[in-house]
């Protein structure tokens, strides 16, 4: 989906003022600075995660949260909150508004951004008119769903039916252009026809099939195929917003190269590995206790050099690491999803060994990047 206005507004912001927090939660934090409560219910506090994310990244438009604080908006406390002594900083967001805040300076830059996040609220909260529909009958309803999001969905399910036993491709290729091949199936009737959270692209056979033949069973089954894409399309935004840098891959190029290390004591616990580890989850435990054991000192090391060689920065990196992680973390994910999307994520930007990069997210679970302490 292309960006919305609130996410280009939302990601030039981060740049500065983001810090540590995750996506959904600085989205939540601007709409608060703006946003002076004026009922019962706080649509603010109310607005899921998941769906501040979405906002955060352009998937979805702000309509429905606008709609609920438009008649209530701070702009003035906005500005304050978002006010910095930095001149740098001043410069930087001077510049990233010049196209959309005219006569902004470093003077009045808080009171032109807050205005124009205004501006793309009050604007998200009127209904936009609608072109006059055509007479002629189309048909379908699935058809205008189709039209609507069938590219979206169909990248969602990485161009692969995800019906059980299916994986055929969803477009083909013919003198030399891409034909995409699929239709989009309504999930729940029950629900709504054109909310990309109830629709799925699948190939023609399995979309007719499945919309014929539908079952509380396959009904339920359908629903659980569609949350597993929605968090692999999710993963794959995350680990699209974080560029690693070449040092990092000259790290992970050396691991297989490492010689063995000697007297390696396979039954040492690593503390910090056991702490953030469930004891219920030995599997995920006895490799990265593995990878701990035998590679820390020499991974350890080699961050250490390619920083000194002004080849990696290496707090950056740590950073990255961290924030992908609680990105993966705020979608709900176990500990051995997070380690196999972290894991992915090193193989898929580096193009190097993935055992090596199992190594690498081993080291930052010992590290303290990843994984909180659970309760033993």
């Amino acid at each position: 989906m292309a960006d919305t206005e609130f996410s280009t507004f939302a990601q030039k912001m981060a740049v500065v003022f983001r810090g540590d927090e995750t996506p959904a939660a600085f989205s939540q934090a601007m709409f608060a600075a703006i946003y002076l409560p004026n009922k019962d219910k706080d649509p603010v506090d109310e607005t899921l995660s998941r769906t501040y994310r979405s906002y955060f990244y352009g998937e979805r438009n702000i309509t429905d949260l606008a709609k609920g604080i438009a008649d209530s908006l701070d702009p003035e406390n906005f500005a304050k909150e978002y006010t910095s002594a930095n001149e740098a900083t001043g410069a930087y967001l001077c510049e990233a508004f010049a196209d959309v805040c005219p006569g902004i300076s470093a003077d009045n830059y808080p009171a032109k951004i807050a205005d124009r996040f205004r501006k793309i609220i009050t604007t998200a909260a009127v209904p936009q008119k609608r072109k006059r529909r055509s007479t002629a009958k189309t048909d379908d309803h699935k058809s205008t769903a189709k039209d609507r999001h069938g590219v979206f969905l169909v990248a969602e399910a990485g161009s692969i039916c995800p019906n059980d036993g299916c994986s055929k491709s969803l477009y083909k290729k013919l003198d030399g252009h891409i034909k995409l091949i699929y239709d989009v199936a309504v999930i729940d009737p029950k629900m709504s026809d054109d909310d990309t959270e109830n629709l799925i692209a699948l190939c023609p056979n399995c979309c007719a099939t499945y919309s014929a033949m539908r079952t509380a069973e396959t009904l339920s089954r359908m629903k659980k195929i569609k949350r597993t894409l929605v968090q692999a399309y999710e993963a794959r935004n995350a680990a699209g917003d974080q560029a690693i840098q070449d040092g990092v891959r000259l790290v992970i190029e050396k691991i297989p190269k490492l010689p063995k290390p000697a007297n390696v004591d396979l039954n040492y616990d690593p503390v910090t590995v056991r702490q953030k580890i469930a004891v219920s989850n030995e599997m995920l435990y006895s490799k990265a206790q593995m990878h701990v054991n035998m590679y820390y000192p020499a991974v350890d090391d080699a961050f250490k050099d390619m920083s000194t060689e002004g080849r990696l920065r290496f707090s950056q990196f740590c950073f990255q690491v961290k924030d992908f992680y609680l990105g993966l973390q705020e979608q709900g994910y176990d500990q051995n999803k997070i380690y196999y999307e972290l894991t992915k994520w090193l193989a898929d930007a580096t193009n190097e060994n993935w055992s090596a990069c199992e190594v690498v997210i081993s080291y930052f679970i010992q590290k303290c990047e990843v994984f909180y302490a659970v309760a033993q």
